[in-house]
């Protein structure tokens, strides 16, 4: 760390001069704060991010099997939630092979 230095500010009329002193601080790089729900949570984030509707499920399992990254135990986690919100009765609707998604882009440009 650098020695404190002291500075002078110039004083205006009827002001006496102000002394302080200045410090340089380095800030270290900390590692990213992750836990394992935290993790949990962005890996399903980003497997659920792949499927659009009930087709791309399959696609998206086998990247996720492949994934070397990731541990077993972890890789089931995600694809029995996952499962279970696909195949799900109140949301089947809305992961269906008819429902022709439409992405946020596509919404503001009005493009295909």
């Amino acid at each position: 760390m650098k020695k404190p230095q002291k500075k002078r500010i110039k004083p205006t009329k009827n002001q006496q001069p102000i002394d302080f002193e200045t410090k340089t601080i380095s800030k270290e790089r900390q590692a990213v704060y992750s836990d394992d729900k935290i993790r949990f949570g962005k890996l399903f984030h980003d497997f659920m991010s792949q499927i659009v509707n009930e087709s791309d499920y399959k696609k998206a399992t086998l990247k996720m099997k492949a994934r070397d990254d990731i541990g077993q135990e972890l890789k089931e986690k995600i694809l029995i939630l996952s499962k279970k919100i696909i195949y799900n009765k109140d949301l089947e609707r809305s992961f269906s092979n008819k429902i022709n998604a439409i992405c946020e882009k596509e919404i503001f440009s009005n493009k295909k």
